[in-house]
């Protein structure tokens, strides 16, 4: 009975110790990500978001291996107390803080958000698409003759190149190419103005980087959705009281009546 029973302990005492190095294995495999990406920066065709990459995978990497000892030593040390799990088992739920970071605008724990910048600094990047939309939808709603002219813009983004800081691009286009195939010589904050010939709807969207480190853009998406984030202006101007009051008297009276409306020609874009 009692050799069963200490079967017993030592089989649980290893599943334990088992489980226990789940945290400080995944601490490993993100040191691991933060430093590529550092080592990546110095590259010149990269896009990136700044931040203590090396700095960042040392405290990840020094905590690992502290924590994995920790387990190992009452894995493989029989009289070891079990209160050495303590440590890996704490590992394991900072672990768990770090997903959870990237959809803070002020995380609890800014130091261990290295791997998340990339999701985090999406929320100026939206900012900015939103204050055009804002500015573009106020000068169409009063009827004003948009000038389009694409070009950098004097404020800075979150992205940086070869050490430099880049600043939002503006974007003006009226295409018949996919979408998609803007992203291809595109960088991170750049902000599209986009038009179909004969289609009186502007759209607007965003490039942002998926991953902290990357050489190419992506769309910006909504907090929640997979597909691109698209704000939509129509330059078609919004019918009136008297519009529509007039427009129904002409229909009731003679059924060939003329359309009091007219179509608005498109907007050009500026910004």
């Amino acid at each position: 009975m009692a050799l069963w029973f200490m079967r017993l302990r030592t089989f649980l005492r290893i599943v334990l110790a088992l489980l226990s190095m789940v945290g400080p294995l995944l601490g490993l495999v993100l040191a691991y990500v933060l430093l590529r990406d550092w080592t990546q920066i110095s590259q010149s065709d990269v896009f990136y978001v700044k931040h203590d990459y090396l700095g960042d995978a040392v405290w990840w990497g020094l905590l690992s291996l502290g924590t994995l000892l920790a387990a190992g030593r009452v894995l493989f040390i029989r009289h070891a107390r079990l209160r050495w799990l303590w440590l890996p088992t704490a590992m394991s739920f900072i672990i768990l803080l770090v997903p959870d970071q990237s959809v803070q605008h002020h995380p609890a724990f800014p130091g261990i958000d290295g791997l998340t910048m990339a999701q985090r600094v999406r929320y100026p990047v939206r900012s900015q698409l939103t204050s055009l939309y804002s500015d573009l939808k106020l000068a169409v709603d009063r009827g004003e003759t948009l000038l389009c002219v694409s070009g950098p813009t004097s404020v800075d983004s979150p992205y940086f190149r070869a050490g430099v800081r880049l600043t939002y691009q503006h974007v003006c286009l009226t295409t018949d190419l996919p979408f998609d195939a803007l992203l291809a010589s595109s960088a991170p904050g750049t902000l599209y103005i986009l038009m179909r010939p004969g289609d009186p709807t502007i759209r607007l969207r965003a490039t942002v980087l998926d991953r902290n480190v990357d050489a190419k853009s992506v769309w910006l998406r909504p907090r929640f959705g997979t597909d691109p984030m698209e704000l939509t202006i129509s330059t078609h101007p919004e019918p009136t009281s008297s519009q529509l009051i007039q427009r129904r008297g002409a229909s009731i009276s003679s059924p060939s009546a003329p359309n009091v409306w007219h179509t608005a020609l498109p907007a050009r874009a500026a910004y």
